[in-house]
């Protein structure tokens, strides 16, 4: 009898171990997931690669990786439905992409209902000069005159980032020279080479900074000083709302630990992916961690569950469903986390709302929704200005609540 019961316990348990690896592979992926992606080559591209590699293989879904050097056509695109998910940092999709501002303000590139999936990425930029520049601190700045030469990289928001540097120690644009280059490499070179005198978005660990750092003169980065100089760092952000100031991790030593301005990369979506594909994308993600977190440097340390929950109890974006879902089975989505999560899709439902009222509004006047035509720009700014809708930026628990009482 005790032989049965302990075969019987062993038949219990060995079914339930079964039961339990069938049920964490019950899900039926879909046949393909297309995924929007910096330039082939770039940091972002390859941990972005890493990931979808593994998950292809242990799904057997067809992960596709679409590299796309524009970034409004990866948005349209992800409006569009023509790509599933797409990787680009948050504080960029906030204040342009959903904002609808600069390049974004066209009706395929406006403002939708755009979801935070999950984070894999912490992207810190720094400004530079040359080594051999007479500009060493944030406050030298100042003190430049009309021939210094910084670099304005062309793509929607890259003025704006000038602006806000410029604003810092109350200069502008018409204070300095702005010298054009259509790519992040060429903003580095053209610093090394002594072509241009300053940028304001060098990334420390990536392979070109690396490169142009080696030059014979060097590069050196200049630090923000939020700490010191608190009504430079609003000035600041009354530009780039939706970035926050950090260290550099990475890099050659020389430049670690210097402070620039940031954020968090990683993939969003649109509301309508189905909820079970977000849930199982970001179930998948966890709990098969330990086999993933070696394949890219960025992954042990942003993939993880413990680095999204920090990132989500910050966030700007609305969190999908099949997140929310996934955090609420593992405890870990709070009341503030609900609050948080409902003032944010009021905000995003302001800009869509009102998006299509300007769109509705051009068409009745017959206004080109041209970016660059001052007559539309005016339309849209001016009706977030008379609607009173907020900029995206980051906010604490207590903002947000109190921002709640009155929406």
């Amino acid at each position: 009898m005790r032989k049965t019961f302990m075969c019987l316990c062993f038949l219990v348990a060995g079914a339930m171990a079964f039961g339990g690896a069938v049920g964490a592979q019950d899900y039926k992926w879909p046949k393909a997931l297309k995924i929007a992606t910096p330039a082939l080559g770039s940091n972002s591209y390859n941990l972005e690669l890493a990931w979808a590699n593994k998950l292809d293989e242990m799904t057997g879904m067809k992960v596709r990786l679409l590299p796309e050097d524009s970034p409004s056509a990866k948005w349209s695109n992800l409006k569009s439905g023509k790509f599933d998910i797409m990787q680009d940092t948050m504080g960029y999709i906030a204040n342009w992409m959903v904002e609808g501002r600069s390049g974004y303000a066209t009706p395929q590139g406006g403002p939708f209902p755009a979801r935070f999936l999950w984070q894999n990425d912490s992207m810190t930029f720094c400004l530079f000069v040359r080594g051999d520049s007479p500009v060493k601190e944030l406050s030298d700045i100042a003190e430049v005159g009309k021939d210094f030469r910084m670099v304005h990289w062309t793509v929607p928001g890259g003025l704006e980032i000038l602006q806000a540097t410029l604003a810092w120690v109350n200069k502008t644009t018409d204070d300095v020279t702005l010298v054009q280059t259509g790519s992040y490499p060429g903003s580095v070179r053209m610093v090394a080479e002594g072509k241009a005198d300053f940028a304001p978005f060098g990334i420390p660990p990536a392979s070109v900074f690396i490169e142009a750092a080696a030059n014979p003169h060097g590069l050196r980065i200049i630090d923000l000083t939020p700490d010191t100089d608190p009504e430079g760092a609003k000035r600041f952000r009354q530009y780039l709302p939706a970035y926050s100031f950090g260290k550099t991790m990475a890099g050659p030593k020389e430049f670690q630990g210097k402070t620039g301005w940031g954020t968090v990369g990683g993939m969003i979506c649109n509301a309508s992916m189905d909820e079970e594909l977000a849930y199982n994308l970001v179930k998948w993600t966890v709990e098969n961690f330990d086999q993933i977190k070696e394949l890219h440097p960025f992954i042990k340390y942003y993939m993880n569950i413990g680095a999204n929950k920090k990132t989500i109890d910050g966030m700007f974006l609305p969190i999908h469903d099949g997140v929310i879902r996934y955090l609420k089975e593992k405890g870990m989505w709070s009341e503030a986390n609900e609050a948080r999560q409902q003032y944010n899709l009021k905000v995003q439902k302001m800009y869509i709302d009102g998006f299509n009222a300007c769109i509705k509004e051009a068409e009745a006047k017959k206004i080109p929704m041209d970016p660059k035509n001052t007559e539309w720009i005016g339309l849209w700014e001016g009706y977030k200005k008379d609607n009173g809708i907020p900029r995206i930026q980051v906010l604490t628990d207590a903002e947000i609540a109190e921002r709640l009482k009155s929406m």
